[in-house]
């Protein structure tokens, strides 16, 4: 499937269709794309934009599951950048149901955005145990998303966007879950 201008602004506009249906059809075809297409980086960042979009005014359960699914399996593959508004899925979390839930946990963290950490780390008092053990999985895939040169215990930091002033009360690290002194 070519994914020209046109093409994406048509799905982009049948995303709006008042048929359920429809625009559970135009996700999942934005999905395969993503997962299987010769996307530009771009492209896909553009498509995953409108996807966390839809997510939050979306009402229809099966749409909302096929965007959650699109988005896990693109990530998967390394097709959208952390740099995407992931808060707004996380500020979905509590509108959906355990298994989609459990979706959106997964997408969080998976996208590699430290930023989620605190959206994962309340899950894991949820009172389903499933939900709970994917937090605890989502953490870990967060911080095996973590650049190798970021703060390790004992370490000089490293991370993106780092003062070189060293800190009296230490940095706090959200991929290693630690404070750190900077030695730089």
């Amino acid at each position: 499937m070519s994914h020209s201008e046109e093409t994406l602004q048509q799905q982009f506009t049948a995303l709006q269709s008042p048929s359920a249906r429809e625009r559970d059809r135009v996700i999942e075809e934005l999905g395969d794309a993503l997962e299987h297409g010769q996307l530009s980086p771009e492209t896909c960042a553009v498509i995953g934009h409108w996807l966390i979009r839809s997510l939050g005014k979306e009402t229809d359960a099966t749409a909302r599951e096929s965007i959650l699914n699109a988005l896990a399996k693109a990530l998967s593959h390394g097709r959208l950048p952390p740099t995407l508004a992931w808060s707004k899925v996380a500020d979905e979390l509590p509108r959906l149901s355990p298994p989609l839930l459990e979706y959106g946990i997964e997408i969080l963290g998976a996208c590699g955005d430290p930023a989620m950490r605190p959206y994962l780390l309340a899950q894991q008092d949820h009172p389903e145990p499933a939900i709970r053990q994917a937090a605890v999985d989502a953490l870990g895939m967060l911080k095996s998303a973590a650049p190798e040169d970021h703060c390790e215990r004992g370490s000089r930091c490293a991370c993106p966007g780092c003062e070189a002033e060293a800190l009296p009360d230490g940095l706090f690290c959200p991929y290693c879950e630690d404070h750190h002194y900077h030695t730089h």
